[in-house]
């Protein structure tokens, strides 16, 4: 079963509207995701704000997705992996009890404000 966000509306279900503005518009090929567990927010210490949208979620909760923040990453919150496997650490507002972790990078757009990410448990 698959559920239809509009485009146009995706941050508005997760933040008031007036913080909605301030994301990176939402490519149209997320239009469509998957109901389960698909969107994650954090808030930061420092007042920025991540949408993490799943596009898609497998076993041992290994997922694919695009991460969004409305400012860009510190060098600090990207992590240099071996060869083309950088992943991102971000703390949020409520460190330790909720954070992203091991979100491992694919590409990036934007100066560091826009990702192809996925969690690979193995």
């Amino acid at each position: 079963m698959r559920m239809y966000i509009p485009r146009d509306s995706t941050c508005e279900l997760l933040l008031p509207p007036h913080l909605a503005e301030i994301f990176p518009p939402i490519p149209d090929d997320l239009a469509e995701i998957f109901p389960q567990d698909i969107i994650e927010v954090l808030r930061t210490r420092d007042n920025r704000y991540c949408v993490l949208i799943k596009t898609y979620i497998g076993w041992k909760g290994n997922f694919e997705g695009t991460l969004y923040c409305n400012k860009p990453l510190s060098e600090g919150e990207i992590i240099k992996g071996s060869p083309d496997r950088d992943w991102i650490q971000i703390k949020g507002q409520y460190y330790p009890s909720y954070y992203f972790n091991h979100v491992y990078v694919r590409k990036s757009y934007d100066d560091n404000r826009r990702f192809e990410v996925y969690f690979d448990l193995h």
